[in-house]
């Protein structure tokens, strides 16, 4: 990543004065990148692989954790559920925190429960006690909303592109490095998994400390709404929770139902309620903007293709080739490794796309990652028996994540001032997560309705969800398109994502 030396923004043109630590970093690079931006962003991208590294390393050790704790399949199922669900509750809530008390303080704080989470999981002697350690991890989920506003704050304009791009990698790569790690250490006690997580979540910690910039003037103050967000909070347990779980209840026991009635009661109460308070935990008045709704769209719909990745590579990969005709008959290690191309190209591309986005803009890289990942699932619809197919499929995506995430994220951000920054990045990030829900809940009841003989699907169920991701990226793609019409028709409705 190439950056000149205007990489810090001049605060004074807000009426603010820079950190002494980065007059001291800009002073001390004759040229190219202060050093000290090289630090806070390798650390930022650091700490989001890591993020993702702690929600999924734990799914090959499942099978060991249920025997271990004597549990049933369906009460062990919470182990890969409850992150996921306390990330999906906090994550708009996290980008409030962040816009009224500082982005770094958030982050710590969150980055420290994980370190709490990660010891009370190596230390569990029961499975109630690794649930409560597992729900405090899934407070980092939340955490994007605070590594955008860092970056939009303390870079310029066209650093926060390239910089952007390096965290999505961090991202992708920490997905695939997850899901490697937990299958490598299977062999030993699952608690070691967690032990070697501890000292990764230190480490990260240790380097927010370090490298972040202080929070002065980054915050408006302020109070947090509770009740706001405490209602908030139940639309996002009645959606989330019977989307991972309704597989295991079924769509239509009384829980499942329950809780969806509870979320459709919940949200226009919220929504009142928000459009009455003088500072709303969201501002409901976004959603009447186009320009914000259709990147939240395609938003949604590309994670609905990613919630499908574990199911839809890593699940396939496991078949037993010789009971099913298809399948590879893989080891967890060796079912990994199929999304190690995934990982590898959002790497790449993460690295690549923020120079691409300052020349062509967000809207256009989330248009091309829309694609790719569309064009990846259409042929797998047609072509997915060679292990080959696979993971071609799977670097495609890996691209198609890289260009899409990055795009979403800096087009939701054009469209908000900065001052609610955190808000507005907070509920992308819950709305990708309810599409990542959506998706994984949709792909396994397409999979559980093609169960026959065994207990696995059918060939034309995988066929049927491979062309449903298809589908999700295509109406991605479209609302891209969409987005870019009415901006060029009405020449309006982007706010500068860094002004």
């Amino acid at each position: 990543m190439a950056l000149d030396d205007t990489t810090f923004r001049d605060r004074s043109r807000n009426g603010r004065t820079s950190d002494a630590g980065e007059r001291g970093a800009r002073s001390s690079a004759p040229t190219g990148l202060p050093r000290s931006v090289i630090a806070m962003i390798v650390t930022l991208a650091f700490s989001e692989a890591l993020v993702a590294v702690s929600a999924t390393a734990a799914i090959p050790l499942i099978p060991k954790m249920s025997e271990s704790f004597g549990a049933s399949g369906a009460a062990t199922a919470w182990i890969a559920i409850i992150s996921p669900l306390m990330g999906g509750v906090t994550t708009p809530v996290m980008g409030r925190l962040g816009d009224t008390f500082g982005y770094r303080k958030v982050l710590v704080a969150a980055f420290g429960l994980l370190c709490v989470g990660t010891l009370l999981c190596a230390v569990s002697t029961s499975l109630p006690m690794f649930l409560c350690g597992r729900a405090l991890q899934g407070f980092v989920i939340g955490t994007l909303p605070a590594v955008v506003g860092i970056l939009r704050n303390h870079l310029e304009p066209k650093a926060v592109r390239s910089a952007l791009g390096i965290v999505v990698a961090g991202q992708g790569v920490g997905v695939g490095v997850g899901f490697i790690l937990g299958g490598l250490l299977q062999d030993y006690d699952w608690s070691v998994t967690f032990w070697v997580m501890l000292g990764l979540a230190t480490l990260a910690v240790i380097a927010l400390l370090t490298t972040l910039p202080g929070a002065s003037g980054e915050h408006t103050g302020g109070r947090l709404d509770l009740v706001g967000a405490a209602m908030f909070s139940c639309f996002c347990v009645g959606m989330l929770l019977p989307l991972s779980m309704g597989s295991t209840w079924g769509w239509s026991s009384p829980m499942t139902l329950g809780l969806f009635v509870i979320a459709a009661v919940a949200l226009p109460v919220w929504a009142v309620w928000e459009l009455r308070h003088p500072e709303p935990t969201v501002d409901v008045r976004l959603f009447s903007n186009p320009f914000f709704v259709l990147p939240n769209i395609a938003g949604f719909m590309i994670g609905a293709t990613c919630g499908a990745l574990f199911l839809l590579f890593v699940g396939y990969a496991s078949l037993p080739r010789e009971v099913a005709g298809f399948g590879f008959s893989a080891s967890i290690l060796q079912s990994g490794s199929f999304l190690v191309p995934d990982a590898v190209c959002v790497l790449i591309g993460g690295l690549l796309v923020g120079r691409i986005a300052a020349r062509r803009g967000p809207r256009f890289v989330l248009l091309v990652g829309s694609v790719l990942t569309s064009v990846a699932y259409l042929f797998l619809t047609l072509a997915h028996t060679e292990k080959w197919q696979m993971y071609l499929a799977s670097a495609v995506v890996g691209f198609g994540i890289a260009g899409a995430n990055t795009g979403m994220y800096l087009q939701v951000a054009r469209t908000v001032s900065p001052d609610r920054a955190g808000m507005a990045q907070g509920v992308n990030s819950l709305v990708y997560g309810l599409g990542s829900a959506t998706g994984s809940a949709a792909i396994a009841a397409i999979l559980a309705a093609h169960t026959n003989a065994f207990p696995f699907s059918d060939d034309r169920g995988y066929g049927v969800s491979y062309a449903l991701c298809f589908v999700f990226g295509i109406i991605a793609v479209g609302s891209t398109l969409l987005d870019g019409f009415l901006a060029k028709r009405s020449g309006a409705g982007e706010v500068s994502a860094t002004s």
